[in-house]
């Protein structure tokens, strides 16, 4: 072997360890990328859910709507003024849209799917708590992502359209 070929070996080996070290360079800022963009959506979604909730108690509302609300009192439109029925769709609203980005997140690979399901059931939570809700669901879901929509009413069965 020639000494101008064991050059050309070396330096082609060189070349070889070179790229291989940037390829794992690269990978460990990928990863590092990755667990950032996952954190930076837990905030976001974390201070909308914190918002979104503080708002509540800011909406001109009925002394009791949120109280009936939580407790599952609300039953047809006759038990909430006109009012309270608008800010509750508004409530509904900002929960879909909340719950669609988390199911986004994860659907893109951002958020696994144990961050996600905290929303989503949450979501179900929120919206079987009375009929208000689930017509609410019923009337709005076409708004929605159809993966999201399949998703939401695979966990929450009660959500699903009656045939």
């Amino acid at each position: 072997m020639t000494k101008k070929t064991r050059g050309r070996i070396t330096l082609e080996a060189l070349s070889t360890i070179g790229v291989v070290i940037g390829l794992v360079f690269v990978g460990l800022e990928l990863r590092h990328s990755n667990n950032l963009s996952q954190a930076e959506a837990l905030i976001s979604l974390n201070g909308l859910t914190i918002t979104m909730e503080m708002s509540k108690y800011e909406m001109p509302t009925s002394d009791d709507l949120w109280i009936r609300f939580r407790d599952g009192k609300l039953d047809n439109d006759d038990d909430i003024s006109p009012k309270d029925e608008e800010i509750l769709t508004t409530y509904y609203v900002m929960q879909i849209n909340l719950t669609e980005a988390a199911w986004k997140f994860r659907d893109t690979g951002i958020l696994g799917e144990a961050e996600t399901q905290g929303y989503l059931k949450s979501a179900c939570n929120s919206f079987t708590r009375n009929d208000l809700g689930i017509n609410f669901w019923q009337t709005s879901r076409g708004n929605f992502t159809s993966g999201f929509i399949a998703e939401l009413e695979t966990i929450c069965v009660d959500l699903k359209p009656i045939d």
